[in-house]
């Protein structure tokens, strides 16, 4: 398992997209408070996607206060889903 690829990181076009990506993670993880078991079960499974809308939704129901980066990832889902894979940065 390599955590580059298998968390979407592989799939970022660049380093913003990288940055986006971490930054959903540490929301996820750190405010959301979200057990990193269930990140990493979510992973294997092929629903991290799925986990991380979930999670922001839910402990954050008003829009507003999901931040800056989750509204990127709901565009960007594809990502995490690794529907599409690019050549990592160089």
């Amino acid at each position: 398992m390599s955590c580059y690829k298998d968390y979407g990181f592989a799939n970022c076009k660049d380093e913003h997209e990288e940055a986006s990506l971490m930054s959903v993670y540490v929301g996820l993880i750190k405010l959301l408070e979200c057990d990193i078991d269930d990140v990493h079960e979510a992973c294997i499974t092929g629903k991290l996607a799925d986990l991380i809308v979930k999670e922001y939704v839910t402990a954050r129901p008003d829009p507003t206060t999901r931040g800056g980066y989750f509204p990127w990832f709901e565009a960007n889902q594809a990502i995490v889903n690794n529907q599409y894979t690019t050549a990592p940065p160089q």
